[in-house]
């Protein structure tokens, strides 16, 4: 498997051909000599060291360390912490990320001590980018969404657009192409605004790597064909190699060509920056492309050759990306390096290293991409969202005070007037839409509790049971290996696969539909097909072997709903049918739909031991108050299907079972 390029070096890209840049920095320079004032040459300085970090790194640490020792000596807080910055983004470009913590920290301490916002807000986008290269996508989030808040307030489009093009990155690491290209159009939008084109040809470029990692071939090749163009056109190197050493993994049909770009960017690479991140993702790609030569021969031939060309070239350059990945602390492509070299350890026969490498890339694979970190960078977005919303809540409470204010004065000075008659005619009128307005305000926070308290109610209820079943199976392997032979072990890791992936279907599902509600949690109508619900709830339960699940639609109905909110309802019904049948011999849920007199009717069947009409007294009863660990479900129930002008009907018989309908117009 290739690991995608990630193009964080992207971030400081290039502002001008390297042409124009080099006739920027004579310019400065002479300016530089000729300034007036001691801060007018600190802050020209800044400058040339800022307009040199990618084809000359010395320069900028020189220029950038007279920079802060000019400030320091001057006393000049600002130009201070814009020099340290400077010099951050020097040791990132040297892999040293310690010393880039460490600068950055003191960066951002002089910014606040000046209340600095921009400057803040860049320190913390730096501590996020410092962090995704470490593949710490979780502080990572945490500092990119600090950033964007406090960019968005001081409204630094510069800084917001580099944040989302970082942004873009994490999401597409996390395998979330929804979120990766909207972060990365937002980027572009801000280029083009800025009529920034060099920077649009990044963000092209990142369009690109996106869609081909979502296997969207055809509008990768268009982004990174129109990138390409422009760094050519505008003899733009760095540009040139960034854009071959992702465009290249599009060619891997074409091997040679494959190689071809990726030479061609490595000696681009070796020129003007050849330890970064970029530089390391080459030469991957280069051990990545020898070996498929490599596989394609041996396959060819029946054998193996393992004093191969190919083969050999395949394992320095892992070897290499290794060392370099270890040396940045970069623990995403050292777990892709653990995995292509236990591929190279297995041909070779040596079954010690084989394991060795497979251990290692498991054990990395677990820390960086655990559901617990999907699941914290999740809880960061929807925080902020909850931030923005709280904010506007705020706003209305400071808007209502105010019309408060201006209320008790304006009755004052008509009460100064002696102008009894019209005053308290219009101090009636005033008074009433006020009070519906500060009416229809509490009708609205009061409607926003709610609509967080059903967000987590059916997070709660609708993945604690695909939970519970993952963990099941995977205690069962860990404990009792020994009782499993292999057929049942196999069996096994495919249930755990199957529930793993139905479980975070199950969740982004759920997590969709919320984020779309959380503004006006209402039912959306639309034209819905049973059958899929049916499939949907086929996959969602599909753990169950011991229990028979069928579905009869023999007419294939479709009808028009919200199909969130009935998909949910039938989730729910499925899962208490389920749990009535834990001591029933041959346990049967049976779902059946058809229609009568122009009404919809959905039912579910269990043979379980069945129940008082009391036990379901939640279905009917708004008053009836149910707790968190019981009974959380027929609360749910009741409440969306209301919302959907749902009714239900509850058929039960003692040691006969349970049917349940739902009847939809």
């Amino acid at each position: 498997m290739r690991k995608y390029v990630l193009l964080l070096l992207l971030c400081f890209s290039l502002s001008n051909a390297q042409n124009l840049k080099i006739e920027k920095i004579e310019r400065l320079k002479r300016e530089t000599t000729q300034s007036a004032s001691a801060l007018e040459k600190i802050n020209k300085e800044i400058e040339i060291s800022t307009t040199y970090r990618y084809y000359n790194l010395d320069s900028t640490y020189y220029f950038a360390s007279q920079a802060l020792h000019q400030s320091r000596k001057k006393g000049y807080k600002k130009e201070e912490a814009k020099a340290l910055t400077c010099l951050v983004i020097y040791c990132i470009e040297k892999n040293k990320s310690q010393e880039a913590l460490a600068l950055n920290k003191v960066s951002l301490k002089t910014n606040i001590s000046i209340n600095n916002k921009k400057g803040i807000g860049f320190n913390y986008a730096l501590l996020g980018r410092i962090y995704q290269l470490q593949s710490d996508f979780v502080n990572a989030s945490k500092y990119y969404f600090k950033a964007e808040k406090i960019a968005a307030n001081s409204k630094d489009e510069e800084t917001k657009m580099w944040i989302y093009k970082n942004l873009s990155f994490l999401f597409l690491d996390q395998q979330n192409f929804a979120k990766a290209l909207d972060f990365g159009y937002k980027s572009k939008a801000i280029t083009l605004k800025m009529k920034d084109y060099e920077e649009t040809a990044f963000c092209n470029g990142v369009l690109g790597e996106v869609y081909r990692v979502k296997k969207d071939f055809a509008n990768s090749e268009k982004y990174f064909t129109e990138s390409h163009a422009y760094f050519k056109k505008h003899n733009n190197y760095y540009g040139i190699a960034w854009v071959l050493t992702n465009w290249s993994i599009l060619y891997q049909a074409d091997l040679k060509k494959c190689a071809a770009m990726e030479f061609e960017a490595q000696e681009i690479w070796d020129k003007i920056s050849p330890n970064n991140v970029m530089s390391m993702a080459n030469q991957y790609n280069i051990g990545y492309t020898y070996f498929d030569m490599y596989t394609q021969w041996a396959n060819a031939v029946g054998k193996h050759n393992l004093q191969s060309k190919e083969l050999l070239t395949a394992e320095k350059y892992f070897i290499k990306t290794m060392d370099l990945a270890k040396a940045n602390k970069n623990k995403n492509w050292e777990m892709y390096c653990y995995s292509t070299l236990s591929s190279v350890e297995y041909i070779k026969n040596n079954i010690r290293g084989y394991g060795q490498y497979v251990a290692n890339y498991n054990q990395l694979k677990d820390s960086i991409f655990s559901q617990k970190n999907k699941n914290k960078i999740a809880e960061l977005e929807v925080a902020k969202t909850i931030d923005l919303k709280n904010k506007e809540i705020q706003l209305n409470k400071m808007m209502l005070a105010t019309k408060e204010k201006q209320k008790w004065y304006l009755i004052g000075g008509i009460l100064s007037l002696f102008i009894i008659g019209s005053l308290l005619f219009y101090q009636s009128r005033s008074r009433k839409r006020n009070n519906e307005k500060l009416q229809l305000l509490n009708a609205e926070l009061d409607e926003a509790n709610k609509t967080k308290t059903r967000f987590f109610s059916i997070l709660n209820h609708d993945l604690r049971g695909p939970v519970s079943n993952l963990v099941f199976f995977l205690q069962l392997q860990k404990e009792s290996p020994e009782m499993l032979d292999e057929e049942s072990k196999k069996r096994m890791q495919d249930k755990t696969m199957s529930g793993a992936e139905n479980l975070l279907a199950s969740m982004e599902d759920i997590l969709q539909w919320s984020k779309s509600q959380m503004e006006n949690f209402k039912p959306q109508p639309k034209k819905v097909f049973i059958s899929s619900l049916f499939e949907d709830t086929k996959s969602h339960f599909l753990s169950e072997e011991k229990i028979k699940i069928s579905f009869e639609n023999p007419e294939n109905l479709q009808l028009t709903t919200d199909e969130n909110y009935l998909k949910t309802i039938i989730r729910n019904l499925t899962g208490n049918a389920i749990k009535a049948l834990n001591e029933v011999d041959n346990p049967t849920v049976t779902w059946k739909a058809w229609k009568e007199n122009d009404k919809t009717y959905l039912s579910v069947t269990d043979n379980g031991s069945g129940a008082s009409k009391d036990q379901f007294k939640a279905l009917y009863d708004d008053k009836e108050v149910v707790g968190i660990k019981s009974g959380l479900g027929l609360h749910l129930i009741r409440d969306l299907a209301k919302a959907i002008d749902c009714r239900i009907e509850v058929e039960t018989k003692l040691k006969l079972g349970t049917t349940i309908t739902l009847i939809l117009k």
